[in-house]
């Protein structure tokens, strides 16, 4: 997963041009399906991408988002800074087992699995975008990427989360030295700040995921059940 998250930051961190490129693609509505690929002369012959149009042109968000406006996938470097070709056909083959519903995202998530490449599908239905970085013989992963006005007011709410459960861990240990002076320790307020301060370090290593890929996908019923424990 680390080295999932790594590749994918490396050109999908809010500021990069690739994500500028994806923003400007949602907000006019579009769809887009994106292969990042080392070898794309190798899928060409053995037929994964059928050619539509050459490109070779240096990476810009202005030129993703008019070329996402044709059929068909755009075709970038790995490291997308070029793009290579647009309106191309993806043939993965259909024997590998897709659980995805909507045609970008099942040849995303299949061509992702033959090529152990990153692939990106833009949903137009859904203004969703979805990265999948798989395998047919090792560990697959796909992750949903959000907006920033989505995932800049989850990391604030996460952290506000850790700092109240700090504070109630370090009074809690407070009373807890007192006690102990006084003779009076009780077992269940030792249990209760042993409980707060697990889950500070789980929230704050939660934030602390969230605030080093930003824009990647984390479960908002956790923020929830978290504060309903808390309260």
């Amino acid at each position: 997963m680390k080295d999932f998250f790594s590749d994918a930051l490396n050109f999908l961190a809010p500021g990069k041009k690739l994500r500028t490129g994806i923003d400007l693609i949602i907000s006019a509505n579009l769809g887009a399906l994106i292969f990042l690929t080392d070898n794309p002369e190798e899928h060409l012959e053995n037929g994964l991408i059928q050619l539509g149009f050459v490109i070779d042109a240096d990476f810009e968000p202005e030129r993703l988002y008019e070329l996402a406006k044709m059929d068909g996938a755009i075709v970038l470097n790995k490291d997308a800074t070029k793009i290579l070709y647009a309106n191309a056909q993806l043939n993965p083959s259909s024997n590998i087992p897709s659980f995805q519903t909507g045609m970008r995202h099942r040849t995303a998530e299949r061509m992702a699995k033959q090529t152990n490449e990153i692939l990106i599908a833009v949903s137009k239905r859904r203004n969703q975008v979805s990265i999948y970085k798989e395998s047919l013989y090792k560990e697959s992963f796909s992750r949903i990427l959000y907006p920033e006005i989505i995932i800049l007011p989850r990391l604030n709410q996460e952290i506000a989360v850790a700092q109240r459960y700090k504070q109630a861990f370090f009074e809690l240990l407070s009373e807890i030295n007192i006690s102990e002076m006084e003779n009076r320790v009780i077992l269940s307020n030792v249990i209760e700040a042993i409980s707060k301060g697990f889950m500070t370090l789980k929230v704050a290593e939660k934030a602390e995921l969230l605030e080093k890929f930003i824009g990647f996908s984390i479960s908002p019923g956790f923020f929830v059940s978290i504060q309903g424990v808390e309260n």
